[in-house]
């Protein structure tokens, strides 16, 4: 289980506008040997039992993380998966604003 501070603060880094910061959030998590698919997990629970994130930036978030999810099932690089995710975060939470 991944503490609920590192979702929070991956969360909380993607709604800013500034990519440094939320490629160095990723490379932290991946250098710290947190489990990708753990955390898209809980990503996801996240996303659902918070009333932060509207209905359309869950459905847009959901839908990638599955993507992600089947890229990690098939062997895909976790760094690489975990900065798409984020970055895609980063450009959704800012749309919906």
């Amino acid at each position: 289980m991944i503490p609920d501070s590192v979702v929070k603060l991956l969360l909380d880094t993607c709604e800013q506008k500034a990519f440094e910061q939320v490629e160095q959030v990723v490379k932290d998590i991946i250098v710290e040997g947190y489990s990708v698919v753990q955390l898209i997990h809980q990503i996801l629970d996240k996303l659902t039992q918070d009333a932060v994130f509207n209905e359309r930036q869950q459905a847009l978030v959901s839908q990638r993380l599955g993507k992600i999810d089947k890229a990690l099932v098939d062997g895909a690089d976790e760094h690489l998966q975990l900065l798409d995710l984020a970055t895609y975060m980063m450009q959704v939470f800012q749309r919906s604003k």
